[in-house]
């Protein structure tokens, strides 16, 4: 059994891409595509989230569902600017000067 949200996610992507390209099963692909998105969603962070999200774009739209793939698209995006907004307030937190603590003259 896979622990991690994100590899859980992606395994369940692959498995719905094979689902729906080699053995020709487009509705056990969109059951599959439903099971990981689900996972993604609640389980993992913004990092995360982008690479499945896209990873199962890319499943919907060889199951020909193209407008799904384009939200999943569009999430993945959101996900992406979600981690870099996150990352740009980490890195600028800025620390007042204690008082008094030293000053200059």
């Amino acid at each position: 059994s896979i622990t991690v949200p994100y590899w859980q996610a992606r395994a369940l992507a692959d498995v719905a891409q094979a689902a729906a390209e080699t053995i020709g099963e487009p509705d056990r692909a969109r059951r599959l595509i439903n099971d990981a998105e689900t996972a993604v969603r609640s389980r993992t962070g913004p990092s995360d989230q982008a690479r499945a999200l896209a990873g199962l774009a890319h499943a919907a739209a060889i199951i020909g569902e193209p407008d799904r793939a384009r939200q999943l698209v569009t999430d993945a995006e959101a996900a992406n600017i979600t981690r870099d907004l996150s990352r740009s307030a980490r890195s600028s937190k800025v620390t007042s000067p204690r008082k008094g603590g030293p000053r200059a003259s």
